[in-house]
């Protein structure tokens, strides 16, 4: 797949090394040298909380599963010891592991993923969202299109910018015309509101709304689509 946004070149190699891990043991005693990065990166306990909780997630996308709340205290305890003996902290560590669970509960893009990778990883696992019974006729593409605009809603809380060729880099077996047709399909039936048109000239993309979470659920499901 072609990356319009590229990722973080210091993290670049997590995708070759990182990504055969089978067990939580095996991913977590490879991953000590990312604590130490993490660790040097800056002095501000919350600030460092957020890449911890990405590399979280990094782990449980290479290990196929969630972790447990004991493998997500053993991270942070990991954590806390290389944050300790590196820059000498005296952390509260009951208040800080109630936050760091708190940030990892709502991270939702993993350390070696561009914001795009993200959204595109959430959109393809979680159940489609709010709305579909809106549209009179739908495919898998056009529900997979409007789950990335509900997954980047999420992320922003709120309006977000999607160009048609970002979103081609993901339904790269779609014409740029044909995500175009179904970005106005979604819009004609009342799954996201354009709130600003983007400009091909100055290379804006257009920004959306997802709305369509704000039309009742009918009682009987579209159960191919669950």
């Amino acid at each position: 797949m072609k990356h319009r946004y590229p990722r973080d070149t210091e993290i670049e190699r997590y995708i070759d090394t990182h990504s055969t891990y089978g067990s939580f043991e095996e991913a977590f005693d490879g991953y000590e040298d990312d604590f130490l990065k993490i660790a040097h990166k800056d002095d501000r306990l919350s600030w460092n909380l957020f890449p911890i909780a990405r590399l979280t997630l990094t782990l449980e996308r290479n290990i196929g599963r969630k972790v447990t709340i004991k493998e997500l205290e053993r991270i942070f305890d990991r954590w806390r010891e290389t944050i300790d003996y590196q820059l000498g902290f005296d952390l509260d560590p009951e208040g800080v592991f109630e936050e760091f669970t708190g940030i990892y509960q709502s991270t939702k893009v993993a350390l070696d993923e561009s914001l795009m990778d993200g959204m595109y990883r959430r959109a393809e696992n979680e159940l489609p969202p709010p709305g579909m019974h809106l549209l009179p006729k739908k495919n898998k593409q056009t529900v997979f299109l409007a789950s990335l605009c509900y997954q980047l809603h999420l992320h922003h809380q709120g309006a977000f910018f999607l160009s048609v060729r970002s979103a081609q880099d993901f339904l790269n077996n779609l014409s740029v015309q044909t995500i175009n047709n179904k970005m106005r399909y979604l819009t004609m039936c009342g799954i996201i509101r354009e709130v600003e048109k983007g400009s091909l000239k100055g290379r804006i993309a257009s920004s959306y709304e997802y709305i369509g979470h704000l039309s009742p659920e009918p009682e009987d499901p579209d159960e191919d689509f669950i």
